[in-house]
């Protein structure tokens, strides 16, 4: 049947049954946008909460990425190292100070004492976010470091003694394994 033959007045019927079945349709997918299971939205307090938890994650990974691939591309010029992987043990996820405030209340007391009451308030800024005064690195635990050169003591040390240096942790805490012959 063609699109004209819809129109004639014998298929009338037909036509009409068409467009309600159409407008069934579209009106059963309005219908089941409006139940498509989704939950109610957290409180927006809540929902910055786990955003600024999902970027302390971000950031600890990020810089633990960004720190094995700077040891990667730098050690890497070390004469005899050749190939080279490094992975990074972080202690934890670094330190953020944040601006308080700090009331002090004292009151006498009906036996002749005196007691003193602090209280910390925490700085906001406009946005209503802590206010952050410091906010310090993660301490690394230690460094693993493979490398097609590891085997030699010479670039061994090296490798270790230039972990040492950089990241101020003991040699015991560098580990150099020669890479194997993937």
């Amino acid at each position: 049947m063609t699109f004209k033959e819809l129109f004639k007045n014998k298929n009338k019927k037909t036509f009409i049954n068409l467009f309600t079945a159409f407008a069934v349709g579209i009106g059963l997918i309005v219908v089941g946008g409006m139940f498509d299971g989704e939950k109610p939205q957290a409180p927006a307090k809540e929902n910055e909460i786990r955003a600024e938890s999902e970027k302390a994650g971000d950031f600890e990974n990020d810089y633990k990425t960004k720190l094995e691939r700077q040891l990667e591309s730098i050690l890497g010029q070390v004469e005899g190292v050749g190939r080279i992987r490094v992975m990074v043990s972080l202690k934890d996820s670094g330190d953020i100070k944040l601006a308080q405030d700090v009331s002090k209340e004292k009151s006498a007391e009906a036996e002749g004492g005196s007691s003193e009451k602090e209280e910390y308030k925490t700085l906001l800024t406009e946005g209503e976010q802590p206010y952050i005064i410091n906010k310090s690195r993660p301490e690394i635990e230690g460094v693993l470091i493979i490398a097609e050169g590891g085997g030699n003591m010479s670039v061994k040390s090296s490798l270790i003694g230039a972990c040492s240096a950089l990241f101020g942790i003991e040699a015991n805490k560098t580990e150099v394994l020669k890479m194997g012959g993937n």
